[in-house]
């Protein structure tokens, strides 16, 4: 066999066009929700992290996305509105901004200070102050629309406030709470907690109720307007985030692990709600005692109207890591998962609902075969089965105890498993009995296509075979260029094009390839792509010989001209994955990842970016494991020597360490970061070098 190597340069169109890929599950973004809002019972807020603003109109039960022009970019750490159409944001640097046509539109507010800006308060309409970093307190009287600084007596870092009056107020600070009776001018301590106790969020019923949440489980009260403070037994030494007061007696209050408590007798006792959710919650509020909504890391949106006996999803249909999707025609598709999860869909890919599968195995892969057929397999054998579209699951006998890593169905009774091992399994009744062909490979079969007769199957270890009978036999196919390579995902298309992605290791650092062949695999061509930090293929999808998409540890990319050149679809930092990309035509498709995200995009992902990929190295990596338990790695390159900052934060944004903070000289670093002393739940570490800031997200289990 004659085999070529074309070694081509890697150019990215010179486009300037956003991608177009659609966060669907959960619905409108995945990123972390950092601030939550109810003008009314019916009409609330919610914004992310970055910037991203979601509105509901019927009590929470039902979220969409605010088309905000400009795009909101920043890090956002607080809001509130005073009506429906006036709302102020406030963030990292001072930034402040307002809008007066309910999000649409954004005006930036001078503030005067760098530092950033961690809550906002507005007394009346007019009326408002704003608490930060540093002691920073600025007051405005008309709206938002002026803020003037306040000359106190505070030099503490400041993370909530509460105004009780026009003049009387309150602030959270580390471990203590302060009082200010003359608009912020002069501050005293009212309240000074113990050792390993510091409160973030601080909240009034009037002008004597209130009460001061934080770390290790601290809740206090005062009952007499904060002259005197008591500490009440929250049966918790977790991290509380936030409170919503309901009149005097009822009290929600959210904390890392998913944890909400609630009280029923102003704070005597507190009694844990029961939710499954697997990570921090932020901030909750309830209109009223039966009707309440709480937010989360990407792009979670719970609500109740039961007083918090049970929560609905609003904005998502699981958040299990997602490994693949198939349709059975143009509405009707699937996506699985970790713990058994399959969730479908019926619009096209627009809402998505999980199914029961009678399975808690992780399904790797999923094979959808109009009319109303579908496989999905997974770890320790899992082999599942519908035949009514699927509305119902069963089990199937698996020809071997391993995990699947890819099935392909040619039509209802005929298909192919491959796994970890060196067999090909193969079925012409549906799965009631297989019979094998040993490929005399050592290690994984990761992924398997057909298109008529013509198949392929690839794997670890340079595994490439491919059959022209449909299966019947086997031909190894060797190409030296990738003989240490790990084939991950292959793509044919038609009866001569064929695709491939992969990693494999040259001079010591990790290489991506993309390889094809136009001629039936008599040869290929090759191409390599080097990155720092490592990036890995998960993803392969093309949509005909010259059209295609790959995906990979946070990127989709795009080629219009068979693979010579491609273009950058990545969302943003909050993308993750794709595992799998799924086209149902030349426009629409889908990506499935982790933690449930579902991409959907209905013009082809659009254009893109121009970037040459050779000099877009990023300088921070994600890190690795992740999620973690105790310890994990975080990776950086520097490309010119100076002062380093790594910092720490939580999910809501709050500071919780500083890692690094010195003068390194150009290269390569790995950081060990000990978590052990961290609650469970979403984290953010940002990278401050050379006048560039650069964010990461991990998961501590």
């Amino acid at each position: 066999m004659k085999i070529g190597l074309v070694v081509w340069l890697f150019l990215f169109l010179s486009m300037a066009v956003y991608p177009q890929w659609n966060y669907v599950n959960p619905t409108g973004t995945a990123e972390n929700y950092t601030a939550l809002h109810f003008v009314d019972p019916f009409r609330g807020y919610a914004m992310t992290t970055y910037g991203v603003l979601m509105s509901t109109s019927d009590r929470g039960n039902r979220w969409s996305k605010v088309v905000t022009s400009p795009r909101l970019s920043g890090f956002f750490l607080d809001m509130t509105f005073t009506s429906a159409m006036e709302g102020t944001v406030v963030g990292a640097g001072g930034r402040i901004l307002h809008t007066r046509d309910g999000g649409l539109t954004w005006d930036s507010i001078e503030s005067g200070t760098s530092a950033n800006l961690q809550s906002v308060f507005m007394y009346s309409p007019a009326l408002g102050f704003i608490a930060g970093l540093h002691g920073t307190v600025l007051k405005t009287t008309d709206g938002g629309l002026n803020w003037s600084r306040v000359p106190s007596n505070l030099d503490r870092d400041l993370y909530d406030c509460w105004f009780v009056s026009p003049s009387k107020g309150f602030v959270a600070a580390d471990k203590s709470v302060f009082r200010t009776q003359d608009g912020g001018i002069t501050w005293e301590l009212v309240l000074l907690a113990d050792s390993g106790r510091n409160f973030i969020r601080v909240a009034f019923t009037d002008t004597l109720l209130g009460f001061a949440v934080g770390r290790n489980g601290a809740i206090f009260k005062t009952s007499d307007g904060g002259n005197n403070w008591t500490g009440t037994p929250s049966g918790t030494n977790r991290y509380l985030f936030s409170l919503s007061m309901v009149g005097p007696q009822t009290i929600y209050v959210t904390g890392s692990g998913a944890l909400i408590l609630k009280s029923t007798d102003s704070g005597a006792t507190w009694n844990v709600l029961p939710v499954d959710f697997p990570f921090d919650f932020g901030s909750v509020v309830f209109t009223d005692e039966a009707t309440g909504t709480v937010i989360g890391p990407l792009g979670a949106i719970l609500h109740t109207d039961d007083g918090g006996a049970t929560w609905i999803e609003a904005t998502f249909s699981t958040l299990d890591n997602m490994w693949d999707c198939s349709f059975r025609d143009s509405h009707n598709g699937f996506a699985c998962g970790a713990n058994g999860s399959i969730t479908g869909t019926s619009d096209g890919g627009d809402t998505w609902s999980e199914r029961e599968t009678g399975t808690t195995s992780t399904l790797n892969t999923i094979s959808m075969v109009p009319p109303l057929t579908g496989y999905a397999a997974g770890e320790g054998g899992a082999l599942i089965k519908t035949d009514d579209g699927g509305l119902t699951w069963r089990n199937l006998s698996s020809p071997e105890p391993v995990s699947w890593q890819n099935l392909f169905f040619n039509d209802p009774l005929n298909g192919f498993l491959v796994g970890i091992g060196q067999l090909i399994w193969h079925t012409a009744n549906g799965g009631q009995s297989w019979d094998s062909f040993n490929t005399g490979s050592g290690g994984a079969l990761n992924d398997i296509d057909f298109f008529g007769p013509l198949g392929y199957v690839c794997g670890s270890g340079a595994t490439l075979l491919q059959t022209k009978d449909g299966g019947v036999s086997w031909q190894q196919i060797k190409i030296p260029e990738l003989c240490e390579a790990n084939l991950n995902k292959i793509c044919c298309i038609d009866e001569n094009n064929c695709y491939i992605t992969g990693n494999q290791y040259i001079d010591n650092a990790n290489t991506m390839f993309f390889a094809r062949t136009h001629n039936q695999g008599e040869s290929w061509q090759i191409k390599t792509f080097a990155y720092y930090p490592s990036k890995y293929f998960t993803a392969l999808c093309f949509t005909g010989p010259m059209t295609g998409y790959i995906g990979g540890t946070g990127f989709i990319w795009k080629t219009m001209d068979g693979g010579d050149r491609w273009m950058d679809q990545t969302m943003d930092e909050r993308q993750v994955g794709p595992n799998q990309l799924f086209f149902i035509s030349e426009e629409v498709g889908f990506s499935v990842s982790y933690f449930g995200q579902i991409l959907k995009t209905d013009n082809g992902g659009g254009i893109g970016f121009s970037e040459p990929a050779l000099t877009r190295v990023p300088v921070l990596g994600q890190n690795y494991p992740n999620p973690f338990f105790t310890s994990t790695c975080i990776s950086y390159h520097l490309q010119e020597k100076g002062n380093v900052k790594l910092v720490l934060y939580d999910a809501i944004g709050h500071y919780a360490g500083t890692l690094i903070d010195q003068y390194q000289l150009p290269g390569d670093y790995i950081f060990n970061f000990d978590g052990s002393g961290l609650p469970g739940g979403f984290y953010f570490y940002q990278l401050f070098t050379g006048g560039w800031i650069e964010t990461g997200k991990m998961v501590k289990k």
